[in-house]
């Protein structure tokens, strides 16, 4: 488990959800690409750009202490040591589409908010990479973190 790399696997997460998605509605042409969205970077059209421009600590953020762990080895031999608490972030991201006409960006566009609202939290075989634990959930969403928590 590598939990320096939740905001890099966080990105990919979120990459592979529209790519998925599009994929699944027929956009098969649609890249997606989660570099800065600037001129140079666009490849190919249409295409998708969800670039991660700034992370911070909640407000509500408190000092962390760590907890004892308790589980079982594979051999079952028991197993404990301390676990640094969660760090609860916001990691914002800025979406662009860079279409071929205005309509296409547009199209684009209210589907990547429509996949966003269908996927309020990413959680189990959306969430990619191995910095998350198998029960972890990510909110799309700031607000309702206390509804599905």
């Amino acid at each position: 488990m590598s939990q320096f790399e939740v905001l890099k696997d966080l990105t990919e997460s979120v990459k592979e959800l529209l790519k998925s998605s599009l994929r699944d509605a027929g956009f098969t042409t649609v890249s997606v690409s989660t570099e800065r969205p600037k001129k140079d970077n666009i490849k190919t059209l249409p295409m998708v750009s969800c670039y991660m421009y700034h992370v911070s600590f909640a407000p509500d953020y408190k000092e962390r202490t760590d907890h004892l762990v308790t589980t079982y080895a594979k051999d079952g031999t028991l197993v404990e040591y301390y676990q640094d608490a969660p760090a609860y972030l916001y990691a914002q991201f800025i979406v662009s589409v860079f279409g071929n006409t205005q309509a296409e960006e547009s199209l684009l566009l209210g589907f990547v908010v429509k996949t966003f609202l269908e996927h309020p939290i990413l959680q189990g075989d959306l969430l990619k990479g191995n910095a998350f634990f198998p029960d972890d959930k990510v909110n799309l969403y700031q607000n309702i973190q206390a509804d599905f928590n």
